[in-house]
C-alpha cells in the first residue's frame, strides 16, 4: 500500500468516526512540532471545518506558537490560544 492509500484509510476512519458518535467536531493539540502538523493535516482533509486547534504553550518558544498558527492557517482550523505557563507553575508551587 502507498502513502497515499493509508492517508485516505486514516482520514476515512477520522470522518467515521466523527459521523457515527453524530458530535460537531473534533479538537487537536497544535504544539508547533510535526507530529501535530501531521494529525491537523488529516483531520483536517478528513473532516473540513470542524476541528478546533488548541495552542497552549508552557514556556514555549514562540516560534512554536508561529508554527502551530501557520499549521491552523495553512489548514484552514480555527485555533485558540491559551498560555498555561502562569496555571502549571502555581500548580507546581501547589505540589
Amino acid at each position: 500500500m502507498k502513502l497515499e492509500q493509508y492517508l485516505g484509510v486514516i482520514e476515512k476512519f477520522i470522518a467515521d468516526k466523527l459521523m457515527e458518535t453524530g458530535l460537531d467536531g473534533y479538537v487537536v493539540g497544535l504544539s508547533g512540532g510535526i507530529d501535530s502538523a501531521l494529525v491537523a493535516a488529516i483531520a483536517a482533509k478528513a473532516a473540513p471545518g470542524k476541528l478546533l486547534g488548541l495552542i497552549m504553550p508552557i514556556d514555549s518558544q514562540p516560534e512554536d506558537a508561529e508554527y502551530a498558527v501557520a499549521v491552523a492557517k495553512t489548514f484552514g482550523v480555527n485555533h485558540v490560544r491559551i498560555d498555561l505557563s502562569a496555571s502549571y507553575h502555581h500548580l507546581l508551587e501547589q505540589l
